[in-house]
């Protein structure tokens, strides 16, 4: 969208090709990644992602795509320690890799030289960063006729994607059992080693987050509102909002443990779980995701993906008319036939000039 900004005559066709380009670039690297330490992935390739959708844009060619690259990897960073710590530079770490994306791809068109064995040189970003625990063989395999982003799960609950399969289990629970917090003696969530450890330990912050990026990295969280309000969406992660005595209180009832057989299966799957919810009566149910909502195999609708849009709205910086949601779901509808990208840009920036 910014390079559509910039650019000013960027078509939908463009831009669909391009952002599949810097999908799939983002992607196999991943699943290159066997291992990693400290890293968020999210960031640290995302400049590789953004410069290969601004360098398409901007029409560089071989040569030229190649110094966007290592003009990113220059640039390329992200850390978990932001999450905990928690801090707002979690999510400020993408938007840091979108710009260093663009910045990298202008400075090639203008002849800036980058590093050229970013992937596998002896200080490539395998190398360095991943400790040689590598596959090269997903970086190529099938190149330009597999896209990833027909992989791609998409996030409908604001919060870590490892959570999202106890939301869904406990969501699946309280519509079906319409259970009422009040009867809740006690529920167990059951999730893989990698989830526990990452979102269910320190048990005093995960159970009571200090801040909203606690509670976005907080299973015990996650699964509360899930069962106490029956939704996720943005309100619930608000100052205010993760500190409501009532969802506190449920954590206290709320208890997470690694199960073996869930982290044999997840795999490099996002996490699968199990919540177990027993009432003050003796009665008790289960519910066992394997796919979170969003994933492949257990699609959002489209009336998940309106919701989603709906919510997101709500909460812009500059307030934004009611029509805008469906403006913006027939745009994209007809993306291919958009002839300047710009339109979206408009819709969303209301009575901001043009860059």
């Amino acid at each position: 969208l910014a390079m559509g900004e910039y650019l000013g005559t960027v078509s939908g066709k463009e831009v669909i090709t391009a952002v599949a380009l810097g999908i799939d670039v983002v992607c196999r690297m991943g699943l290159a990644t066997k291992s990693w330490i400290g890293w968020i992935l999210t960031a640290l390739y995302g400049y590789f992602g953004a410069a290969t959708v601004a360098g398409k844009l901007l029409g560089l060619d071989a040569e030229g795509m190649k110094n966007a690259l290592g003009i990113a990897y220059a640039q390329a960073s992200g850390n978990q320690q932001s999450v905990i710590d928690g801090a707002l530079t979690k999510r400020l770490q993408p938007g840091f890799a979108a710009s260093g994306g663009i910045l990298a791809a202008l400075l090639a068109r203008e002849g800036i030289t980058g590093a050229k064995s970013v992937f596998e040189g002896k200080s490539g970003i395998f190398s360095l960063y991943g400790r040689d625990d590598y596959e090269p063989a997903a970086m190529i395999s099938e190149l330009g006729q597999r896209f990833e982003v027909t992989n791609l799960s998409y996030k409908p609950y604001p919060c870590c994607r490892i959570a999202h399969s106890a939301i869904t289990a406990a969501m699946s629970l309280v519509g079906e059992h319409n259970i009422v917090t009040d009867r809740i003696q006690e529920v167990i969530i059951e999730v893989s080693k990698l989830a526990y450890k990452s979102l269910c330990l320190p048990v005093d912050i995960k159970n009571k987050p200090r801040n909203v990026v606690d509670a976005q990295f907080s299973i015990p969280y996650a699964t509360a509102v899930a069962l106490a309000t029956k939704e996720v969406s943005i309100s619930d992660f608000t100052e205010d909002a993760i500190h409501r005595p009532e969802i506190i209180e449920l954590m206290t009832r709320l208890r997470c443990y690694p199960n073996d057989r869930i982290t044999r299966a997840a795999g490099r799957e996002i996490s699968p779980a199990k919540v177990t919810v027993t009432l003050t009566d003796g009665k008790q149910y289960s519910a066992a995701v394997d796919y979170p909502k969003g994933h492949i195999n257990n699609p959002m609708t489209r009336e998940e993906f309106d919701r989603k849009l709906v919510d997101c709205v709500a909460c812009a910086a500059i307030p934004m008319e009611k029509t805008v949601p469906s403006q913006l779901t027939r745009l994209v509808e007809r993306l291919e036939d958009v002839e300047d990208i710009g339109e979206i840009s408009a819709l969303l920036s209301p009575g901001q000039s043009q860059l």
